[in-house]
């Protein structure tokens, strides 16, 4: 499988380590049999909580492989203990938004007889760079492909785009096949961080390609590329609601 990244078809490897060597120059990217040279390479390395010396050995519950004790991510309670962890410190969601929404969490259930479970935000990961690139809801490698079908658009004709001089990149939408409920997105797009937070909200409020086709696209805008990627998912899901899928009923 290959996604267009800047006009260019990359292979896209998933859940695989990549070897990265010098070659004439440039950079040779190897993962399993697939090799690419390229000119650059952004590389996310991640970080390793800074647990060492807080004596979390002692709380006697069990500590994975980083150090970090078992915990609820609803309530951020370490095991049945008065005891709460939130922020980068847990490794899973290092994202500012992510870290508040687990201190507040965390800082209300300290203080309460019995914690209290929460759901948690629509997952959202933005990379700012030109142009952005976003991963919103479920990651592709976390949905099961024989359960959702993909709505995509490549950006190259898309009118707003085209006057901006960025008519480079894809939207790709995920949904479930039967009902057409958004589950996840991902997206190499200009404006993708405006289009991420839309996608998140529509997400996090259970709507479905039919409910997002009824609203309004101003013509010229970059969200037209949102839309032509939902009218290529819905035809692809079961349930298809009757008369024109852009108008709701009276």
């Amino acid at each position: 499988m290959a996604v267009d990244i800047l006009g260019k078809e990359f292979p896209l490897w998933l859940g695989q380590a990549a070897d990265i060597q010098e070659e004439d120059g440039r950079l040779r990217v190897t993962a399993g049999d697939q090799s690419v040279l390229v000119e650059r390479v952004l590389a996310a390395m991640g970080r390793r909580p800074n647990v060492d010396g807080l004596g979390l050995e002692t709380l006697g519950v069990d500590l994975d492989e980083r150090g970090l004790p078992v915990f609820d991510p609803h309530s951020m309670q370490v095991g049945d203990l008065p005891v709460f962890i939130a922020g980068d410190v847990t490794g899973e969601r290092a994202i500012l938004h992510e870290a508040g929404a687990e201190g507040r969490i965390a800082g209300f259930n300290a203080v309460q007889a019995k914690p209290v479970a929460f759901k948690r935000q629509t997952p959202l990961a933005i990379n700012f760079c030109d142009p952005n690139i976003a991963v919103v809801g479920s990651a592709w490698n976390e949905l099961d492909p024989e359960r959702i079908a993909i709505g995509e658009v490549k950006l190259g004709p898309l009118g707003r785009a085209l006057i901006m001089g960025k008519n480079k990149g894809m939207i790709r939408v995920y949904a479930d096949k039967e009902d057409g409920r958004l589950l996840g997105a991902s997206l190499i797009a200009p404006k993708g961080e405006n289009l991420a937070h839309l996608l998140a909200w529509s997400i996090q409020r259970g709507l479905t390609v039919f409910d997002l086709l009824r609203m309004p696209f101003y013509h010229p805008s970059i969200e037209e590329g949102l839309q032509a990627a939902l009218y290529d998912l819905r035809g692809k899901i079961a349930r298809q609601p009757e008369g024109p899928v852009e108008l709701e009923r009276r």
